[in-house]
């Protein structure tokens, strides 16, 4: 029985070592705008089963568009609810499928931002009540969760001076302020033409880290803040990085310095 008890205790233990990081990215959009996504990433030592958790957000400012799968997840089942600024996730797997010991997206989770977010405002993303299964022949297991939550940043696009100014004759890319920076800077660019945009960070390896901006804009000129945080919300070290501006006819690239 000792013997028994001492192998119970083992399994128990081992299984207690595997915990999971599961991390809710952050993103800057617009008031007024849609499609605005957010990652959610499951960072795992062992298979996982099943998935549950309810995200907190903004009822006033921030409405859920869809959750959709990604590559770990394709041959999941994702049901969401949403009541009342809590989004309940559940992943499901009908056929036993599982999410393979790896780190990455799970899912992304797409909002609307409504007209009445202020510039500047920072929302909250939390996630509660959160769930991850790992199955062990006919056993369930709950594993440990590690949670490191995520933000939406309002960042309106803005056109610097009066309605009626002159739009920019040609695509500019101006250096980023303050540089060097911490916690954040403010990337201005501007636009002769509606077009589609997106603004990248980039390591000194060649490395995306971040995708500030992915979007069509008016033109003019606009503004964009960075709080030296890639992708999956974590921070970064500190050290020179680049920013580049694409859009389909142009590709400019300059570079900043995060500090600690």
């Amino acid at each position: 029985m000792k013997r028994i008890l001492a192998i119970i205790l083992c399994f128990i233990i081992s299984l207690a070592a595997y915990g999971v990081d599961l991390t809710v990215g952050s993103n800057v959009g617009a008031a007024g705008t849609s499609q605005n996504v957010i990652h959610v990433s499951l960072a795992n030592d062992v298979t996982v089963r099943g998935v549950q958790l309810d995200l907190t957000d903004d009822p006033d400012l921030l409405v859920p568009d869809s959750v959709v799968a990604t590559e770990r997840t394709e041959n999941f089942t994702i049901v969401p609810q949403d009541n009342d600024g809590v989004l309940t996730i559940l992943l499901l797997s009908l056929d036993g499928t599982t999410i393979q010991p790896d780190s990455g997206e799970i899912f992304k989770v797409y909002f609307s931002i409504s007209p009445d977010a202020q510039q500047g405002q920072e929302l909250d993303l939390i996630v509660e009540n959160s769930v991850i299964v790992h199955k062990e022949g006919d056993q369930t297991i709950y594993l440990p969760v590690t949670v490191n939550n995520g933000k939406f940043y309002i960042q309106n696009t803005t056109d610097v001076g009066d309605e009626d100014a002159v739009k920019p004759s040609d695509y500019a890319l101006m250096q980023n302020y303050p540089n060097p920076f911490n916690p954040t800077t403010t990337i201005s660019f501007s636009l002769p033409g509606k077009t589609h945009v997106m603004l990248n960070i980039y390591n000194t390896i060649g490395q995306l880290v971040r995708t500030l901006v992915n979007r069509s804009f008016q033109p003019g000129k606009h503004q964009v803040v960075w709080n030296g945080h890639n992708d999956a919300a974590r921070e970064l070290p500190a050290g020179v990085y680049y920013y580049q501006l694409m859009t389909p006819d142009i590709k400019m690239t300059k570079k900043l310095i995060l500090v600690k």
